[in-house]
């Protein structure tokens, strides 16, 4: 079993409406031995606060928690960050405020235009879609740097007016490439993302073709994570996101502490 998850929310989330505190019963109930509160921070491309999180508050509440649990399971301190290129530097300082143990990276939006929203989608084919995505991430990846691993990178494959919602990797291998090799330079990971599996896709985050060219540029750091807002959520097919690591040709996974990656064999 895999008893960890990465990628966790709770009501501090603009999205989620389950308590930290329901989170982490039904985590120490699955068998959980280690989850990151990974709560989302997105800010406007001008830097304004779209979905923000009173930290002060917020750590007093995952402090009390944590002390509550402790012997039972292990909290790890982190967030989601939705990252704009166009203002870096809001999203580097906001990140060094605060003790953070686990920075996910995220794309929420393309051309200031959140994904849930047909609005950037509108007069797009998917291919021409998915490329102005990726390049966007590849803006993101060159031009921030505080965040430890890239969220759901083929994220845009959810949404989008088309009958056919899946994201070819061979229609974008250059770019995705680009984005890998630039990752694993940096010292950063992805995580597998099983929240694509509740949406009806058909492999987790990111597909296998991503994973296995992540795998075979030298890239070893990628958590699992669930993308939980609800604790019946937690360690979403965690068993498939196993399957698909060893087929990709991974041997471990990773946990962050203090920023620093912990590697796990994969049983």
């Amino acid at each position: 079993m895999i008893n960890t998850d990465f990628h966790v929310h709770c009501n501090f989330s603009g999205d989620a409406s389950a308590s930290m505190e329901s989170m982490v019963a039904a985590a120490v109930e699955k068998g959980f031995k280690q989850i990151a509160f990974t709560d989302h921070i997105d800010f406007s491309p001008t830097g304004e606060k779209l979905y923000y999180i009173d930290y002060d508050e917020y750590l007093i509440e995952f402090n009390r928690i944590k002390d509550k649990y402790a012997g039972k399971i292990e909290l790890v301190f982190g967030i989601e960050m939705g990252l704009e290129p166009q203002i870096a530097h809001v999203i580097n300082d906001f990140i060094s405020k605060y003790p953070f143990e686990f920075v996910i990276g995220s794309s929420h939006s393309t051309e200031m235009k959140e994904h849930f929203s047909e609005d950037f989608f509108q007069g797009k084919d998917k291919k021409t879609a998915h490329a102005m995505y990726f390049e966007e991430v590849y803006k993101n990846v060159t031009t921030i740097n505080c965040f430890d691993c890239y969220g759901h990178l083929d994220y845009i494959s959810r949404y989008g007016p088309y009958e056919d919602k899946s994201l070819n990797y061979w229609d974008h291998d250059e770019i995705i490439d680009e984005i890998l090799m630039e990752l694993i330079s940096d010292g950063k990971g992805i995580e597998i993302n099983t929240s694509a599996l509740r949406y009806g896709l058909d492999s987790p985050y990111p597909c296998f073709d991503i994973l296995k060219a992540y795998k075979d540029f030298g890239g070893e750091i990628i958590t699992i994570g669930s993308d939980a807002h609800e604790p019946k959520n937690l360690g979403w097919q965690f068993d498939k996101a196993r399957d698909v690591l060893l087929n990709a040709g991974f041997e471990y996974y990773t946990v962050f502490k203090n920023r620093k990656p912990k590697f796990i064999r994969i049983n």
